[in-house]
């Protein structure tokens, strides 16, 4: 046994050092090499593994899917990059559109929110924009929107982030703006993790790691998406939850209103013990966490509507052994040992911090999957 596995990590890192080559051989050689040793596992029943994806909308799951692909399943060609372009166009026509209606809101009450009238002309001609059927995005709607973006009201009306919902991603987006113009751009892949794509339906992707096939389920995490999480729980070996830490200080997609935390929370309690997923181990994942240590020195958690926290208002790592104990408590059955909750702080946009991250979540499945197996007293 012992001889077994030495062979299977032996090829695990063949298969890892062909992931990492560069060339476009390379490439298309690790995607034979996944789709072999898929079929060669689906042979046999052995070592693999489904993990379901589950969290509330803007947690980052698809940008965790994005990463576990990049890092060891098959690599995105400029083909499939070119998709993004489009959707990336309309993430920065979004941002500042929110940016705009959010100045005529708080500009009453927050003079420093206003726009200066010189730039009307600009700030209707973005508003015009469709965000959902983006035009190409040339050099005269860059210089619009680097005008509005360069604008003190704009920025201090982002100041307010946590009064109304933007994407996480508007200041990449933003302070970058010439490197979208004209339709011969192709996003990168860094451009990839900062897009936002809203999940709707069922994506799998399979890739292979330290010789284990894993086949990583996300469904969408919008409200009208949930119900379809009780459906994919089929020889699912565990459950991967992701919630941002970010949330204690923004809103909820869909109401513009919910403390996205808390409702990451909700969410968790109301689907975590279905009898579909009780028996299953969490593995919780805090992502965000570039996003939530900038703010926490700033902005206190005490804007979390969750009177239960007494700890320090700017403590980042009481207030993370807060979060994560709060899921415990909401998991049945993980006070009395029977299941468990495995808590990894996460940067979905982070390739290395995600690889370290999913090595230790490779041990735990792997001890999990052996116990089953009989293999492991």
């Amino acid at each position: 046994y012992t001889l077994k596995l030495r062979t299977r990590f032996n090829l695990a890192w063949t298969v890892q050092k062909q992931s990492a080559m560069g060339n476009q051989t390379g490439k298309d050689k690790t995607n034979n090499d996944i789709e072999k040793k898929m079929a060669e596992s689906a042979a046999t029943n052995a070592n693999q593994h489904s993990l379901l994806l589950l969290g509330a909308g803007e947690s980052g799951k698809s940008t965790l899917l994005r990463q576990m692909r990049h890092l060891w399943g098959k690599q995105f060609q400029s083909e499939e990059r070119q998709n993004y372009q489009k959707i990336l166009w309309g993430n920065i026509i979004e941002c500042m559109q929110i940016l705009c209606q959010q100045c005529a809101v708080l500009a009453p009450t927050h003079k420093e929110c206003e726009i200066d009238e010189k730039l009307e002309p600009q700030l209707q001609f973005v508003m015009s924009l469709d965000a959902q059927n983006p035009p190409v995005f040339d050099q005269k709607l860059c210089e619009s929107f680097t005008n509005l973006w360069n604008e003190k009201g704009i920025q201090n009306t982002l100041l307010h982030r946590g009064e109304f919902y933007i994407l996480d991603s508007v200041e990449y987006l933003m302070n970058t703006l010439p490197k979208y113009v004209g339709a011969e751009y192709c996003p990168t892949f860094e451009d990839m993790l900062r897009c936002r794509v809203r999940s709707t339906g069922l994506k799998k992707e399979n890739f292979v790691f330290q010789d284990a096939v894993f086949s990583v389920f996300d469904v969408g995490g919008q409200k009208a998406e949930r119900r379809k999480w009780l459906t994919v729980c089929d020889d699912v070996t565990a459950l991967i939850y992701v919630c941002s830490l970010a949330g204690y200080n923004q809103v909820t997609f869909e109401d513009n209103t919910s403390n996205a935390l808390v409702q990451s929370m909700a969410v968790y309690d109301q689907y975590i013990n279905h009898d579909a997923f009780s028996t299953l181990n969490v593995i919780l994942f805090l992502n965000k966490s570039d996003i939530f240590n900038e703010m926490i020195p700033k902005v206190p958690f005490t804007v979390c509507p969750m009177k239960e926290y007494k700890g320090g208002k700017h403590d980042k790592d009481n207030i993370i052994t807060f979060v994560v104990e709060e899921f415990k408590k909401r998991t049945m059955g993980c006070q009395e040992g029977k299941r468990t909750v495995f808590p990894h702080t996460t940067n979905a946009t982070s390739t290395e911090n995600i690889r370290v991250v999913f090595t230790a979540i490779r041990h735990i499945v792997f001890k999990n999957y052996l116990k089953g197996s009989a293999m492991l007293k």
